[in-house]
């Protein structure tokens, strides 16, 4: 799982991990649970079928049991919604409905992950299905105020509710662009209450691994923050070595070989373009940086696709004249 962003908490780096696997997808499997969960709960099994045995709901079912009527609407979470909520429902049967399958979701999740507050979130995320108004922004954006300290817990509960939905064994999560957590965009405080619940989330889960990419002051930055994290992260280091200009040769290349198959060729840049695009960065920090680079070929593509002719290439003049016009 690849994030381009840590947020600003964990919380939100959590919305962003439910974002990335799918807002429907994450629903189902919730719903799976709480059907199977039912499935071993013949109290609630018997309510839902007195629920939906009602002849004025299902006339097209008359020569169905309850039990075989409450099968059929039982396949998925959508025909269960429907016939519960429906529109033939009134609005008095309906309020009761919706408290009692709220609650009986509540009290599932709870079983399941021990936390009220954690079930609360994930009934949250299923609230939309059955009739209740609540931003999804507010669940992934890490808003969610009654999360506080429960995140390494919530984490952890995720991962286990993809594994087990999907049948996976291990769990990667690569986190891009760390150093905006380690730079001054936030307080000492929520720095240091980030860092500290992400060592804690290390430190307790064995079963995923986590690879957070940086840059070397970043690195350094966290040091200083979180000693305790700098150790769980640092163990493992892969050190990526700036681009010289032939490597840059081959990204491009490749980079358009994704959508002009098997070209080899790096049209409509020449030789001397990129020879001229590298030596152009004049920022130490910044020169052989595959990101850095990459983000000028792309802004050189578009200022190429408006001011040249058809056919023309991206030479060293223009490169040149490009650079210098972002210098300015």
């Amino acid at each position: 799982m690849y994030l381009d962003d840590p947020g600003q908490s964990l919380s939100e780096l959590i919305g962003s991990v439910i974002s990335e696997i799918g807002i429907e997808n994450f629903k189902r499997y919730l719903w799976n649970i709480f059907m199977s969960h039912v499935d071993d709960n013949q109290e609630i099994k018997n309510r839902f079928i007195e629920y939906i045995s009602s002849p004025r709901m299902f006339t097209s079912y008359s020569n169905l049991s309850a039990n075989s009527k409450f099968e059929s609407c039982f396949k998925s979470y959508k025909e269960l919604a429907d016939a519960l909520l429906g529109e033939k429902v009134s609005r008095a049967t309906k309020n009761e409905r919706e408290e009692f399958l709220l609650n009986s979701i509540m009290t599932c999740f709870i079983d399941k992950f021990k936390y009220t507050n954690i079930a609360r979130y994930y009934v949250g995320i299923l609230s939309e299905n059955i009739n209740i108004s609540k931003s999804w922004d507010l669940i992934v954006s890490g808003q969610a105020k009654d999360l506080a300290k429960k995140e390494v817990v919530l984490l952890k509960s995720i991962v286990e509710i993809v594994k087990n939905q999907m049948g996976y064994t291990d769990f990667y999560l690569l986190v891009d662009e760390f150093e905006e957590v380690a730079s001054n965009r936030l307080t000492k405080k929520e720095a240091d209450n980030y860092m500290s619940n992400l060592r804690a989330l290390i430190d307790r889960e064995r079963n995923w691994c986590s690879v957070f990419a940086m840059n070397p002051r970043a690195l350094e930055d966290v040091k200083q923050i979180s000693l305790a994290l700098f150790g769980r992260i640092s163990n493992s280091t892969i050190t990526l070595t700036p681009f010289d200009a032939n490597q840059l040769g081959l990204v491009i290349e490749n980079y358009i070989d994704t959508v002009r198959k098997n070209n080899d060729s790096i049209y409509p840049f020449t030789d001397a373009a990129v020879q001229t695009l590298y030596n152009g960065v004049e920022d130490e920090n910044l020169k052989g940086s595959p990101r850095y680079l990459l983000k000028l070929c792309y802004s050189i593509l578009q200022d190429a696709a408006v001011t040249l002719d058809k056919g023309q290439s991206i030479d060293e003049d223009f490169v040149k004249s490009f650079l210098n016009k972002i210098d300015e």
